[in-house]
């Protein structure tokens, strides 16, 4: 798959779910900034096939959180992407985040394959698990 002349490193969606999976394994909770990050992932695991880890993970939506933070520490009432990475990004997500790295992690595309438009890094804190582009 090539974009502007340029390869894309890509796998199909069922090779996406199956890292996914694994990505899971073990975690208590998945957080994510939006419930539409939920919403697309259950879409893609309709098409594709189910996740246990996915069924049994605790899913929490960042927002409420950062709402708070925002207004309570900074007095702010944005609480976006773009405020959370310019407050407690560290460099590298800055960086990412500057390049565009903030726009969906994957696209799908016609012929089952999703394109992977930047490495993923992951983190875990004790049991909690991480997941954002950078």
């Amino acid at each position: 798959m090539y974009q502007n002349g340029k390869l894309i490193p890509h796998m199909t969606q069922l090779q996406a779910m199956e890292e996914f999976e694994n990505f899971l394994q073990g975690s208590e909770y998945l957080i994510a900034h939006g419930d539409v990050d939920f919403q697309t992932i259950r879409a893609l695991l309709n098409k594709t096939e189910e996740s246990p880890s996915y069924e049994r993970v605790q899913k929490i939506d960042s927002q409420a959180f950062y709402k708070s933070v925002m207004w309570h520490d900074h007095r702010i009432t944005k609480y976006g992407m773009k405020t959370i990475v310019q407050y407690f990004g560290d460099e590298a997500t800055k960086a990412a985040y500057k390049t565009g790295a903030h726009g969906a992690l994957c696209d799908t595309v016609e012929e089952e394959e999703v394109s992977v438009s930047h490495p993923a890094r992951c983190q875990s804190t004790s049991r909690v698990m991480m997941y954002y582009p950078g």
